[in-house]
């Protein structure tokens, strides 16, 4: 992860956060990060492996059973971000509709520093256009 900039206190970095990028999904592929994001938050483990592409051209491993993916996101769920914002993309592949990498912006729990990462979309195989996480830097490691 990057190191952006040092906020004063807590309103101040959320003030700088939604400069960053946007707090709102503009369009449905910021939806389903959003969505991930949220269901991570939430401890809704189930939809979160769900919106994940295991196929993805970053994932080029067999994924893990979904108790694996549980139990490790619920024994990092106290580092997961608070908020998280997105910003630019950047296309990854012309013949993926889904094929970005986004910059998203996090504030972790108990710091005062705004964080980047980067999460990728990427077609659900055989279904293009059905836009899945590929790969996750910023609020949490990759799946």
């Amino acid at each position: 992860m990057v190191f952006l900039f040092l906020a004063v206190g807590c309103q101040s970095l959320e003030v700088r956060l939604k400069n960053s990028g946007s707090t709102v999904p503009r369009n449905a592929n910021e939806k389903i990060i959003k969505d991930y994001f949220y269901a991570l938050r939430e401890q809704r483990y189930a939809e979160a492996y769900q919106l994940l592409s295991w196929h993805a051209a970053s994932i080029p491993h067999s994924p893990p059973r979904f108790s694996d993916f549980k139990n490790k996101h619920q024994r990092d769920h106290k580092s997961l971000a608070t908020q998280i914002a997105i910003g630019e993309k950047n296309k990854l592949r012309n013949d993926d509709p889904c094929g970005y990498i986004y910059t998203v912006y996090a504030i972790q729990p108990n710091h005062s520093v705004l964080f980047s990462g980067d999460v990728s979309l990427h077609s659900r195989p055989n279904q293009l256009g059905v836009c899945l996480i590929g790969y996750n830097s910023a609020f949490g490691s990759s799946p």
